[in-house]
């Protein structure tokens, strides 16, 4: 099983797991309204992303996946993006780590615990670091430059686009609902893909 370690941005793990065929922890909830409003939709898989509930730690999650018959290929383990312990533990397991950020330099400060516990873990290479909501009618370059300069590598880049707020009004992804949104979903997927092969 892969295991992918995400720190909020609910549009990112929403985008992974409608590919994915992933199994998800929501501690903040976003993804379970998600699903929520996924199973009133018709014609959309209303299992895909599927919550595991009753879980307190990554391990218990494993476990339980394997003796109820639902293990799956992939884990995505989303986490607050403050609670180190929980961070440092999902971090500890992952083949993945995708880490988002907006193109602000506060909150790429913000995520410096979280770069320095992939740092600690000797992970880096195994990091996907992603602006999100970028605004294509302002510069993002100083963010970009950062964010390379910081972790050895330029980030990944997913618009601002109202598809990606409507879809989730309608229980779905972007990638279910805009052909840009899909576009975007697909090159993080191949991103990812690219970091689970190495």
């Amino acid at each position: 099983m892969q295991v992918f370690y995400l720190p909020g941005k609910a549009a990112i793990k929403s985008a992974l797991a409608s590919v994915s065929q992933g199994q998800t922890l929501d501690p903040q909830g976003s993804l379970t309204r998600l699903c929520e409003r996924r199973r009133k939709q018709e014609g959309i898989d209303k299992n895909n992303p599927m919550l595991l509930d009753g879980v307190g730690n990554i391990q218990e999650a494993v476990v339980k996946l394997k003796r109820t018959g639902f293990e799956r290929e992939l884990l995505l383990i989303d986490t607050p993006g403050s609670m180190m312990p929980l961070i440092r533990a999902a971090i500890g397991v992952a083949d993945c780590i995708i880490l988002p950020l907006q193109a602000s330099l506060l909150d790429i400060e913000a995520q410096e615990d979280a770069a320095e516990a992939v740092n600690d873990a000797s992970k880096l290479d195994r990091l996907l670091v992603v602006l999100t909501r970028v605004d294509a009618r302002v510069g993002v370059d100083d963010a970009v430059n950062l964010t390379t300069r910081r972790f050895g590598k330029a980030p990944l880049q997913i618009r601002q686009r109202v598809a990606y707020a409507r879809a989730h009004i309608a229980g779905r992804t972007g990638a279910e609902f805009d052909k840009e949104c899909a576009r975007e979903t697909a090159e993080l997927w191949a991103a990812v893909r690219t970091i689970l092969r190495s």
